[in-house]
């Protein structure tokens, strides 16, 4: 007899879609949503409540069914950004799969701005976190990041100067008071393709994905078919293991920094500076600056290239300025300190 996954029948030992589970499952453990082991845990996975993103694609099909198979009750949340004409089918329709496999699905429509073409896609991107985020509430949110994306981030993020990645829980601006966890980074896109087709789901294939106007489009279809070309070799694993591996490090760095005072000189002056590039970073985000490579090395130069030079700019109207052994944040024109 078969079992199913709300009304969606799961063939016997489905090897894509239990690899799936088995990397939810572990997630899951391992952040302390559910307990790692006892009687207790099937009664706390069959009272945990998530939200997850659901686009449609096979990923984020793949993550809810998984999280539904797994006992948590699962809240889908489709965004229809309404930059397509079928916008509002392919959302209707991601909902009613979500549906079908035992979720509650809901779909959120947001107004994106900007002018087509990367400030559109950050915008978009931006309004998703957004919607997402505020849906929440709170809960658990989950997002389907697979290792291809998390390889395609580290890319993209050296392209900008600071390569780094995704990790499996981290916080986000736009979802107060909540994490976002991404428990399929070490699982490739191939994967969450078989198990759809395993569970005989059709996903939506977004029309963006295969557009190379997109930078991150550009490194998947060209990019990363050149690495394979050149080095002979399969680099994506490679890349997420990078990723990964970068994005602990920013977190320790990140810590560390936190720990110390930003304004004080010496200890600025006595960490690595990686560690008081960071805390400079947070100062210049904490009073409104921004934060650049020229603005963080504008105030660095205050602590390491000191020879009585006045206030900095760093974006803003914001001004840092060395006072003996402190450092102080003033207005661009050096009328008053607001430190």
């Amino acid at each position: 007899m078969p079992r199913f996954i709300g009304e969606i029948a799961l063939p016997y030992n489905p090897p894509a879609f239990g690899q799936i589970r088995l990397a939810v499952r572990r997630h899951l453990r391992a952040t302390g949503l559910i307990p790692a082991r006892g009687a207790a845990r099937k009664k706390d996975i069959h009272s945990l409540k998530v939200a997850c993103g659901l686009s449609g694609g096979a990923d984020s099909l793949a993550l809810v069914c998984a999280l539904v198979a797994e006992g948590a009750k699962v809240e889908s949340l489709t965004v229809d950004h309404g930059l397509q004409e079928s916008s509002a089918e392919v959302a209707a329709r991601a909902a009613d799969t979500a549906r079908r496999a035992g979720a509650t699905p809901r779909v959120l429509t947001v107004t994106v701005d900007g002018a087509p073409g990367a400030t559109r896609e950050a915008e978009a991107r931006a309004a998703r976190y957004r919607a997402l985020g505020k849906a929440a509430d709170g809960r658990p949110l989950f997002i389907a990041h697979t290792q291809n994306d998390q390889a395609e981030t580290f890319l993209l993020a050296a392209l900008r100067g600071t390569a780094t990645g995704m990790r499996p829980v981290s916080p986000n601006a736009y979802v107060p008071g909540g994490q976002v966890h991404r428990p399929l980074l070490h699982i490739p896109r191939e994967t969450t393709a078989e198990a759809c087709h395993e569970l005989d789901l059709e996903p939506w294939a977004d029309p963006q994905n295969f557009d190379p106007a997109f930078l991150r489009v550009a490194v998947r279809t060209q990019v990363l078919p050149a690495l394979v070309d050149a080095t002979n070799t399969a680099p994506i694993a490679a890349l997420a293991i990078a990723a990964r591996r970068a994005a602990d490090n920013a977190q320790a760095v990140a810590c560390w920094a936190r720990a110390i005072d930003a304004r004080a000189v010496c200890d600025l002056a006595g960490v690595p500076r990686a560690v008081r590039r960071e805390a400079l970073a947070g100062l210049i985000r904490a009073c409104g600056g921004n934060v650049t490579v020229a603005s963080v090395d504008a105030a660095e130069k205050l602590i390491c290239a000191w020879h009585g030079q006045g206030a900095v700019a760093v974006g803003g109207g914001v001004a840092i300025k060395r006072r003996g052994t402190r450092l102080e944040t003033v207005p661009e024109a050096g009328r008053s300190a607001r430190s």
